[in-house]
């Protein structure tokens, strides 16, 4: 890396900040040395600091995103025991070693609170990489939910990819205007990432079984009670419901979420139609019970559907969806569902003429 740098002595610390934030925002494609340079970053500050000080070391930001777009610039987090033992005793470590330091607030130009962030440097003086040092409990951890939820929800990535390409171009030489820019859609995704996952590791899905029926049903009635989610007006029995199970097989399976031993949603990947040559499409429609709903069941019930559809060989799942419903239809977006048309007011419920969306995903 570069040696010292020696503008260090002569600026002030005003004079650095500015010099630092007017720095050049380059968006390029993703390089497959990122994770390399990461390991071997991370090798070093294990070899060269106090392992009493520091515990973890994690890659984030986008350049640990596998396939997007990114400042070509290496964000690492590293969990210290203490800030204060970090300034005394790491901050000269890696400023003897070129590191450039700055005792830096978690929002804004002053917001509390600080950590300690370093700048890393190549021979020409360009960035390779961001060393943030945060304690245990420090907000900056959510940003690994935020890494681990694009990555598994494509395209959100993708509009997370859209918008820094256009704020680099609207903030080329603004750091500080483009870093917040991002922060509505970084904060508004944590959010939903740390639903998600807190709700993922709370409950299970499992193939439904027929002693599911009774929930199943109370699941649905609500729907056609109380949403246009269903064009079904009139609850269904218990008796109607099993009917429809058992027309389910092996191939055209139904899966539940269960938490606390209670199923509290359900998705079915159905026969499209009974002409033969519709066998490798399906159709697939889920529900959640209203009181757990915003809360990424619906998500990973989708998840589970298409990577069963997948090992099924399908060629292409369809969905219809009801205009009024804007989470199905963003939930089936984010996972690649394209819409492929629009039946303009085919429902009439609630007093109202409703459009169906018509909703495709292909599979292979």
């Amino acid at each position: 890396m570069a040696g010292k740098n020696k503008r260090n002595g002569m600026e002030s610390l005003k004079e650095r900040i500015q010099r630092v934030v007017q720095e050049e925002v380059v968006i390029v494609p993703y390089n497959p040395d990122w994770p390399k340079m990461f390991a071997e970053e991370k090798k070093h500050l294990f070899s060269c600091l106090p392992h009493e000080i520091v515990k973890r070391i994690e890659h984030f930001g986008s350049t640990a995103i596998p396939d997007v777009s990114a400042k070509p610039i290496i964000d690492i987090l590293v969990e210290v025991a203490s800030l204060e033992e970090t300034r005394k005793i790491v901050v000269p470590i890696l400023s003897e070693q070129g590191y450039e330091y700055f005792w830096r607030p978690a929002h804004g130009d002053d917001g509390l609170p600080f950590y300690a962030w370093f700048i890393k440097r190549d021979v020409h003086g360009i960035r390779t990489h961001h060393i943030h040092m945060v304690e245990r409990d420090f907000e900056l951890w959510d940003r690994l939910f935020f890494r681990d939820y694009l990555i598994e929800h494509p395209c959100l990535l993708k509009e997370y990819q859209r918008l820094k390409l256009q704020l680099a171009e609207s903030f080329t030489y603004d750091r500080v205007a483009y870093t917040a820019a991002k922060t509505k859609f970084i904060v508004k995704t944590t959010l939903s990432a740390k639903d998600y996952y807190k709700m993922k590791n709370s409950f299970v899905t499992r193939k439904a079984e027929l002693s599911d029926v009774d929930a199943i049903t109370e699941i649905y009635n609500e729907a056609i009670l109380t949403t246009t989610a269903t064009f079904d007006t009139e609850p269904k029995s218990t008796a109607e419901r099993s009917q429809w199970f058992q027309s389910h097989d092996e191939r055209h399976p139904i899966w539940v979420a269960v938490l606390d031993g209670k199923v509290v949603g359900w998705i079915s990947l159905s026969k499209w139609s009974d002409r033969p040559a519709y066998n490798d499409t399906g159709e697939t429609s889920f529900y959640v019970k209203s009181e757990y709903r915003g809360k990424g069941i619906g998500t990973i019930l989708i998840q589970t559907m298409i990577k069963e559809a997948q090992q099924l060989k399908y060629h292409t799942i369809i969905a219809r969806i009801a205009g009024e419903s804007d989470v199905s239809l963003y939930v089936h977006t984010k996972f690649g569902f394209v819409q492929v048309g629009i039946l303009k007011e085919v429902g009439r419920k609630f007093g109202k003429l409703l459009d169906v969306h018509i909703l495709q995903k292909i599979l292979d």
